[in-house]
């Protein structure tokens, strides 16, 4: 459109002047001549290198090789940056709970019953008597059981065996009953049938399920037969004690029982990686002891598989398997607590914080409840000082251990699962024509190779790795689904600062002549990959319990000058309207019958081929040029040719010839177009660009074309013109 400006204003503009400058007689009759001149409009080379920068208009930016002889190719380019935030949570520790009841116990150290019984009537002899007649006697007392308030016997419990002695040298008992009493109530009662002179039995006494309090009652009942000869001071010895019997419930003193119990437990740590090691700056854990017993009590805490930090470090020592090879045990640090707990009489229920500092600890994996976890042991045994204790064997001892902090410096291990973590974002590519022209390019123009360059550098605490991570990326036209494209790469060796590069072909996506391009990101850290991670603290001071890692993706999207046209593409440009700078009505006035005629000579040597027709139309007629079919333009058509309409190409159209081609054309403007571009008024012209098929074809930066075209100018002068 500029080049028929430039035609158009320069050949009558320069015809007028030649006029103006003519001097002819007033008084003669009209002159006519005829006019022929030539006025060159172009010759000039138009190298891609300055011409592409220059008229792109596009979005992106423009990349040319550095040298101006080598011939790179020319792409036009768009770059951005995304950054991605993951956050996983490693550590997160469990309460870990154990109750266990007391049970039955066995009883130790209880006092013992040991009652003599005179037989009647022998306390005041002052020799041996004989028995006339056989006779039967009751005796019984009562007992204190030191340091016993009450027993319940437990069903396990053995019976208890209480001794009898007949301490008598010439008599023997019969029907000898022994009873154990509270309060008058029988709690079981023993039969013997001959307790001979001197012997010594053993009565037993069921009495599971029993309870047995003090004073404890012991009654006997017996018959010294006739013919029996008794002496002062003999009599029947009842003794025993309550020791090894079970019991169930109890108010005793402490020093009569004993309770000692070892319990194994783990604690989980994580269930989103499998711990190799995980080393502690300064941990806490709250141990919660509920004893309902009351008991003093000896606490001892081991963690297992806990070693000395440095010791670990200085020995690479990085996993459970290697413990087995440690000689020296000095620097095991797992026994975290050994304390007395529940000092004072009546206290039930105790609180005692651990300690877990400058430790390396190493987990181990729990299929059941799918974590990594901690295993720990504690012994709680009683102490005696003398108080009174109530146990029931139904009681819970229970122990529960809470970690209030849990710090880590560093850990290793192996993810469990996949994280996926998905971004979304869009970014305008820059084909911001009409619809009409997109379309007619996506049907047939074919970009040979669009390149997505992807680069990345993970931020990471220093000194950290992973194994490998996954990248998924999405690339689809806004708001479709169809056609994308799609890469899956898995980059191993993630280190901090360390640049990881990958490229996507997306042709197929750019050929479609989209607007906006959407990305679907997807970034993934894989099952199993193995994981370093050192921990820094935050502002507050504080460690973190989670894993960070920051992804920045710097993305270049690349489109080679490179194309092949599948098919001729016809399509309409936008209509443009212009009128001259200058009011050339005055010429047609000095020519009659003005012709201008056009002369283009084009050696084409780049990629870029096409033909380009015009219809034009004064202002008058534009309803006229715009209602015209642009099926008509490519044939001759009466409704068009012989209109107010023109051609300003004639129906060969301007042609750019394919590379290495020269074409030549030469039209010529009738007084149809020379009347519409004089005019004062605008003149309207309808673009219509037909791009033939071609085969593939790089635009490199030395490709250039030439131009040449002159303007002829053809008419009739007359005198009376220059009178005008």
């Amino acid at each position: 459109m500029k080049l028929t400006k430039q035609l158009c204003s320069g050949s009558l503009f320069l015809l007028a002047l030649q006029f103006c400058f003519c001097s002819l007689p007033s008084d003669i009759e009209p002159v006519n001549w005829k006019i022929h001149f030539e006025i060159p409009v172009a010759n000039k080379r138009y190298d891609m290198r300055k011409i592409f920068i220059k008229e792109y208009i596009g979005d992106m930016d423009v990349q040319m090789g550095k040298a101006d002889t080598i011939g790179d190719t020319i792409y036009i380019y768009k770059k951005g940056t995304a950054s991605y935030e993951i956050s996983k949570e490693l550590i997160a520790t469990d309460t870990s709970s154990m109750e266990e009841v007391v049970g039955a116990r066995t009883l130790k150290n209880t006092p013992m019953v040991d009652i003599f019984f005179d037989y009647p009537g022998v306390s005041d002899l002052s020799g041996s008597e004989i028995v006339p007649a056989p006779y039967t006697f009751t005796r019984q007392e009562d007992e204190h059981l030191d340091g016993i308030n009450s027993v319940t016997i437990d069903e396990s419990s053995p019976a208890l065996n209480v001794k009898v002695m007949n301490t008598s040298v010439g008599a023997n008992l019969e029907n000898l009953t022994v009873t154990l009493l509270n309060k008058g109530i029988v709690i079981d009662s023993s039969f013997l049938a001959t307790l001979p002179a001197t012997a010594e039995a053993v009565v037993p006494f069921e009495i599971q399920g029993k309870s047995i309090f003090s004073p404890l009652t012991v009654k006997i009942n017996a018959t010294i037969p006739s013919g029996a000869q008794l002496r002062a001071d003999e009599g029947l010895r009842v003794y025993f004690n309550l020791d090894d019997m079970v019991v169930s419930d109890a108010v005793i003193k402490d020093s009569l029982i004993d309770y000692e119990e070892t319990y194994n437990g783990t604690m989980g740590l994580s269930d989103s990686i499998n711990l190799n090691f995980i080393d502690l700056d300064s941990a806490m854990i709250s141990c919660e002891i509920n004893n309902p017993c009351a008991f003093k009590l000896e606490f001892i805490g081991v963690v297992e598989d806990a070693w000395d930090c440095d010791f670990a470090r200085a020995n690479n020592i990085r996993s459970i398997t290697q413990l087995s090879s440690i000689m020296d045990s000095s620097a095991f640090a797992g026994k975290v607590v050994n304390d007395t707990l529940f000092r004072y009489s009546g206290a039930t229920h105790a609180v005692k914080m651990i300690p877990l500092k400058k430790l390396r600890l190493f987990p181990t994996w729990d299929t059941d409840s799918a974590k990594s976890v901690l295993k720990f042991r504690y012994q709680l045994r009683s102490l005696s000082d003398g108080r009174w204790v109530h146990f029931n064997k139904d009681d819970l001892i229970s122990v529960k251990l809470i970690p209030t902090k849990f710090p880590f410096v560093q850990i290793s291990g192996n993810f469990t699962s996949s994280t996926v973590e998905t971004f979304s974002s869009e970014e305008k590519v820059g084909f911001d024509w009409e619809a009409s022209i997109l379309d007619s390019l996506r049907k047939s123009f074919r970009f040979e190779s669009v390149q997505m360059n992807l680069s990345f550098v993970p931020n990471m605490n220093p000194g950290s790795s992973l194994d490998s991570m996954k990248l998924h990326l999405e690339l689809a036209e806004k708001n479709k689904t169809d056609g994308s494209v799609v890469m899956d790469k898995v980059f191993i060796g993630i280190l901090p600062d360390s640049q990881h590069n990958a490229n996507m072909e997306i042709s197929s996506l750019i050929n479609t002549w989209l607007d906006t391009l959407a990305f679907t990101t997807q970034v993934v850290l894989p099952e199993g990959t193995g994981l370093e991670l050192h921990n820094q603290k935050d502002a507050s001071g504080k460690y973190s319990n989670s894993f960070n890692i920051g992804v920045n993706v710097n993305w270049d999207l690349k489109i080679a000058m490179a194309w092949k046209v599948l098919d001729t593409i016809r399509t309409e440009l936008e209509l443009s309207s212009f009128s001259l700078e200058e009011d050339l009505e005055w010429v047609e006035k000095m020519i009659t019958q003005p012709e201008i005629s056009l002369v283009v000579k084009a050696l084409n040597n780049t990629n870029i081929q096409f033909s380009l027709f015009a219809l034009g139309a004064s202002d008058v007629d534009k309803e006229k040029l715009l209602e015209v079919p642009d099926s008509l333009l490519y044939s001759y058509s009466p409704d068009v040719d012989n209109s107010s309409l023109f051609r300003l190409f004639g129906l060969q159209g301007l042609n750019l010839p394919p590379r290495g081609h020269v074409d030549s054309i030469n039209v010529k403007l009738d007084h149809r177009a020379v009347n519409a571009l004089c005019s004062k008024n605008k003149c309207h012209i309808r673009w219509f660009l037909v791009i033939p098929g071609a085969d593939p074809d790089v635009l490199v930066d030395t490709d250039y074309f030439d131009i040449k075209a002159k303007a002829i100018v053809d008419g009739v002068g007359n005198s009376d013109s220059l009178l005008y």
